[in-house]
């Protein structure tokens, strides 16, 4: 007998295990496609952004102007199609603290232009309390003009 020779049983149990390993693949990609499906990135418009104070918000905004003691001033942005936003007539503040929690960037990252998706809840006045900031800039593109 020539190289080794696999026994029967052991044969069945490579093909289990083979047949286990694909449908974890299966699972996991169906898995993996029903997040993606669900990721929308939310948008503001002038009818959408009128939260009442202590509202959870989630919005996409460009800020207009670097921070300025934890605040910067930001434009609400609408989807034009999947990787082009533009801005609305609204206008917010978004207060960032040591408490907020960066995404694919870090606070220095924050600066005029800054395309990013912001989650919170609003105060008074049209100030957003960032919890979470996810940083677009170079992933999405703002349009100027309407």
């Amino acid at each position: 007998m020539s190289g080794k020779e696999v026994r029967p049983g052991a044969r069945g149990l490579i093909v289990a295990a083979a047949l286990v390993v694909a449908a974890l693949i299966v699972v996991v990609v169906f898995d993996v496609t029903r997040r993606a499906n669900r990721m929308r990135l939310p948008t503001g418009s002038a009818s959408t952004l009128q939260p009442r104070p202590d509202s959870l918000v989630e919005t996409l905004v460009r800020l207009e102007s670097a921070c300025a003691g934890g605040r910067c001033r930001a434009e609400v942005l609408e989807s034009i199609d999947e990787s082009t936003y533009r801005a609305t007539a609204n206008r917010l503040d978004v207060e960032v603290t040591p408490q907020t929690r960066f995404i694919m960037g870090s606070s220095a990252d924050v600066r005029a232009a800054a395309v990013l998706q912001v989650a919170g809840t609003m105060a008074g006045g049209g100030v957003l309390r960032a919890e979470r900031i996810v940083i677009l800039t170079g992933y999405l593109k703002a349009a100027t003009g309407s």
